[in-house]
């Protein structure tokens, strides 16, 4: 498996990640995370701990997640980790994209935001 290693790979990891999702999808994803639950689609997918078996050899560590990317997406699958802090900042950046065009969801995505910090022991 390849590694996501540069700031540059994580980002376009993360772009392609959120690319053409709607707000009702982002909103799924944001409660998943509060929970600390992963998500996919399509062999992209961004885990926590808990989402693998103990054995796993790419598991993450528990205050991170693994950012994973197979085949078609990729010519080869690739794997890489983010820290609780830094997926928080994109998703607060992605965030603003999505209360930009669907200002009704303030309120919500807001809420969701901060259950997440909490979740992730960011205060």
């Amino acid at each position: 498996m390849l590694q996501i290693d540069t700031n540059e790979e994580i980002k376009e990891f993360m772009e392609t990640f959120f690319r053409n999702m709607a707000v009702e999808k982002y909103i799924r994803v944001l409660n998943e995370f509060k929970n600390r639950t992963g998500f996919g689609m399509e062999n992209i997918h961004i885990l926590f701990y808990s989402d693998f078996e103990e054995w796993d050899e790419f598991r993450c560590k528990e205050n991170e997640v693994a950012l994973i990317m197979e085949y078609p997406v990729v010519a080869e699958d690739t794997i890489g980790y983010l820290d609780f802090l830094r997926l928080y900042d994109f998703l607060v950046a992605k965030s603003r994209n999505y209360i930009l065009n669907q200002s009704e969801q303030l309120y919500e995505i807001n809420e969701l935001l901060k259950e997440v910090k909490n979740s992730f022991g960011l205060e």
